[in-house]
């Protein structure tokens, strides 16, 4: 069975240089499920169109979809895998344990959350901000929420690995 190693991030961690870094040393490769989704939809293969089916339906994709998407993308090749920002529920997770070998969970965790929301939301465009009834607060409270649901399932795999 494949190994992978799991990173999950808060926004603007750094986890393109760090993914970069991990499969430079790991000689691993990344498996990002956007891209794979837009690619997957893109080249309208069978996967992609019912992907598409869904999301034009205004669905969620399900675990089961989603894992076969990843299973198709993981045994392309014998390199090991990292998989950013994935699993995010206990199902999720349950269900990835069945089709690769998690070898390590990274978890990036931002600590200076103000610093970050300043920064983001002083790149907003003030029209969009004020249309999308977007504040300082609004996008601390998402950063906080994300986080919590981060630290939720990392709960859940540290009862199996060792998160660093």
């Amino acid at each position: 069975m494949k190994k992978a190693q799991i990173i999950m991030t808060d926004y603007n961690s750094g986890s393109d240089t760090f993914c970069g870094k991990l499969n430079e040393i790991n000689n691993s490769r990344n498996i990002d499920l956007r891209e794979i989704i837009r690619h997957e939809i893109r080249a309208e293969s069978e996967l992609g169109k019912e992907i598409k089916n869904h999301i034009d339906k205004g669905n969620l994709l399900d675990t089961e979809l989603i894992n076969r998407l990843i299973k198709s993308e993981v045994y392309k090749d014998k390199t090991d895998i990292t998989i950013l920002n994935y699993p995010r529920t206990e199902e999720q997770y349950n269900s990835l344990l069945k089709i690769i070998d998690i070898d390590k969970i990274w978890y990036l965790k931002l600590n200076n959350i103000d610093y970050l929301v300043n920064k983001q939301y002083s790149k907003l465009d003030k029209n969009y901000a004020l249309k999308y009834d977007i504040t300082a607060e609004t996008l601390k409270k998402k950063i906080i929420d994300r986080q919590n649901d981060f630290q939720a399932i990392v709960n859940i795999m540290r009862k199996d690995f060792n998160c660093t």
